[in-house]
């Protein structure tokens, strides 16, 4: 999973402690994004400007229905969450170590193909270096000697 580029640098982050496919990232500029990987991973699902000032902090409360953010001036924002994204959703559980395993393999596949790519501009550039592999290397090491017998 990644997202795309953004200029707006997070500050903190924290999982919902009841949904486990939650998770909410503060940035500079102020923002709350609230992330529900279940339902969209490149994206938040929800950004709340919370303040003009820049956000460095979020704490959920125990049972994930608020949210605390602290800015840089020292405000305190508390934000009472909606039951979608505070109470735990049928197999939601089961989902989350689906997408986690998922993901898994294929960093494993793509981990696999990035070593692959490596060993083979290794090898054709040891083939561009030697030669081009006719006669491992031999006419590189002849043509010294041909220099030297003039």
């Amino acid at each position: 999973m990644w997202t795309t580029y953004s200029d707006n640098n997070l500050t903190d982050g924290c999982w919902s402690p009841s949904r486990p496919s939650v998770f909410f990232t503060t940035t500079m500029s102020g923002t709350l994004d609230v992330w529900d990987i279940l339902f969209k991973q490149t994206t938040p699902t929800l950004t709340i400007q919370v303040c003009e000032d820049s956000l460095h902090s979020v704490r959920m409360h125990d049972r994930g229905k608020l949210v605390a953010t602290g800015s840089h001036s020292g405000n305190i924002t508390l934000l009472e969450l909606s039951e979608t994204l505070s109470v735990l959703q049928p197999n939601e559980k089961q989902n989350v170590n689906m997408v986690f395993e998922r993901e898994t393999k294929r960093e494993k596949i793509l981990e696999g193909r990035r070593r692959e790519m490596k060993l083979k501009a290794k090898q054709q550039s040891a083939a561009v270096v030697g030669g081009g592999g006719g006669g491992g290397g031999r006419e590189g090491a002849a043509l010294p000697m041909q220099m030297s017998q003039r």
